[in-house]
């Protein structure tokens, strides 16, 4: 990621390359086909920015490394199974691989968790 958006003549010269599907203030967002391209070259032994800038890709207007550092993220992206279409957030659900009976001891140990702190709330306050 840049830390300053793309001039107009930037913009104009990614837009225009057959690789690259949109670029978006400091983003870009290349074509699936040429990251699996692009992996695939790399895995060969060509550098990454003999990649890029084979491909018609400016690495001139880049963070030193950027190409390297654009394929490691392809690749491990690659590598984490996918759920679904969108990114899990917040913490692991500790019930993802239990079984339904393992599911329903769960639910009865919370439920007898809750019941057990009502009923100290309660002697707290005095009832």
């Amino acid at each position: 990621m840049r830390e300053r958006e793309f001039t107009p003549e930037e913009r104009q010269s990614l837009e225009s390359n057959p690789n690259v599907l949109k670029v978006v203030n400091s983003n870009i967002i290349y074509t699936e086909e040429f990251k699996q391209q692009a992996l695939h070259l790399y895995k060969e032994g060509m550098s990454a920015d003999s990649i890029f800038t084979k491909s018609g890709i400016d690495t001139s207007i880049f963070p030193k490394d950027y190409a390297k550092y654009a394929l490691r993220r392809w690749r491990n992206a690659g590598k984490k199974p996918v759920s679904s279409d969108r990114k899990q957030r917040g913490r692991h659900k500790k019930t993802g691989n239990m079984s339904p009976e393992e599911k329903d001891a769960r639910i009865a140990y919370l439920e007898a968790e809750n019941d057990f702190l009502k009923k100290l709330r309660a002697l707290e306050r005095g009832e």
